[in-house]
């Protein structure tokens, strides 16, 4: 992947951060959060910001000469924790909507369910946390090794 579609990707990415921390700030319910959102509120934060500077770096000067000389692992590195952040960000947006789609629903039955699917989801959104902390701790390893 070229440093312009690092920087697309890492954009697209970006806005999916966006709908899923306002996603879950729609999900927060005053002081009793529970601390699965909070932790994933946190990181998908986190995470963000770090995508903003991976593509802030593509952008540097010189940065493509580093990137080719180490063989293109550098590159490939940032594509593929690219490519997977975003099935993971997506995967985490569509189960967060699903469980918002019925919190809002008029229904107290729809309600219901939702708290039901939040719950049953609860494992699959900590391995999304686990996996987005895992890309985060990497991007910020090659992010480190751009700026030597």
């Amino acid at each position: 992947m070229d440093p312009l579609s690092i920087v697309a990707s890492s954009i697209a990415i970006v806005t999916i951060c966006s709908q899923v921390t306002a996603l879950i700030s729609k999900l927060v319910s005053g002081q009793h959060t529970d601390q699965l959102l909070q932790a994933l509120y946190k990181e998908v934060g986190l995470f963000s910001t770090i995508l903003n500077s991976v593509a802030a770096i593509t952008k540097r000067p010189g940065l493509e000469c580093i990137a080719e000389n180490d063989g293109g692992d550098l590159w490939n590195t940032v594509t593929r924790i690219l490519r997977s952040s975003k099935s993971t960000m997506r995967g985490l947006r569509k189960i967060l909507r699903d469980v918002k789609e019925g919190i809002e629903a008029e229904s107290l039955w729809r309600r219901s369910v939702a708290f039901l699917i939040f719950e049953r989801k609860k494992n699959e959104i900590w391995d999304l946390l686990r996996e987005i902390q895992s890309g985060k701790a990497t991007l910020q390893i090659a992010l480190q090794s751009a700026n030597l």
